[in-house]
């Protein structure tokens, strides 16, 4: 529910910075949306399309629903990711698998050959695993990433905390660790990688997992250094930019 919330957040900065290079992109956008059988709404497609707005439209009327097990029907959508996608054979294919859970292996797609055929087709699938994937789920978004030329993306959530000095902070949540900022980081500086940070000495290195570091604050760390319930924002517009000004900077765009 977050990361859609922050996908329709980001809609407009993320299509603005993608068709800001020279030559413009011709940009289109489309949705598969998917959950589980025996949801309300299994999988729908919204076909790719240069208005926006209409894609806005679709966001906002989208919310994290159904569910009972943890595990999706992701091989539903990456089946329609190849057969109801209408692809344009002269542009550069990308698609974001964006989920916190495993895919169900109900057996009806072949995962391996869907992976194959995005290949053959020059369909790049990069993956984003949200705040709760369990193991077996990071494997997955991993494997299908790495079958298709695409990266695999941890989503890192930010969130504004106040020490015990009165002071305010930035600390980012990334795959279960926690990173500390030395103030306020702004918008553009959470958008960037939290390893890119660290090495600019802006944030301090997570080295340590969420629960301890949460058991060792002390002095003037955060009231609370375990992960809030709720986050101010997530990298996932981010990502999905920097992914798309890549593929479009390999056929020629400056940005």
């Amino acid at each position: 529910g977050d990361e859609i919330d922050h996908v329709k957040t980001h809609l407009w900065s993320t299509v603005t910075s993608i068709v800001s290079g020279q030559p413009r992109p011709d940009l289109r956008v489309g949705l598969v949306i998917y959950r589980d059988r025996g949801d309300a709404v299994h999988t729908r497609v919204v076909q790719l399309t240069r208005d926006i707005d209409l894609i806005h439209r679709e966001l906002m009327g989208l919310a994290a629903t159904g569910g009972g097990d943890e595990p999706e029907d992701v091989d539903s959508a990456l089946h329609l990711v190849l057969t109801a996608i209408q692809w344009d054979p002269q542009a550069a294919h990308l698609a974001f698998l964006i989920g916190d859970a495993p895919p169900q292996e109900y057996g009806q797609h072949d995962r391996r050959a869907m992976l194959s055929a995005a290949r053959e087709r020059n369909i790049r699938i990069h993956t984003i695993q949200a705040s709760g994937m369990n193991p077996r789920g990071r494997q997955v978004w991993a494997r299908i990433a790495e079958s298709t030329g695409g990266a695999a993306e941890v989503l890192t959530y930010a969130q504004e905390v106040a020490l015990a000095d009165g002071s305010r902070v930035t600390t980012l949540h990334r795959g279960g660790r926690i990173y500390r900022a030395r103030r306020v980081l702004s918008s553009a500086e959470r958008a960037e990688r939290v390893d890119d940070l660290v090495s600019r000495g802006l944030v301090e290195d997570g080295d340590v997992p969420a629960a301890s570091r949460a058991r060792s604050a002390r002095g003037g760390r955060a009231a609370s250094a375990a992960p809030p319930t709720s986050f101010e924002d997530s990298d996932v517009g981010a990502i999905i930019t920097r992914e798309a000004r890549t593929a479009a900077e390999e056929a020629g765009v400056a940005y």
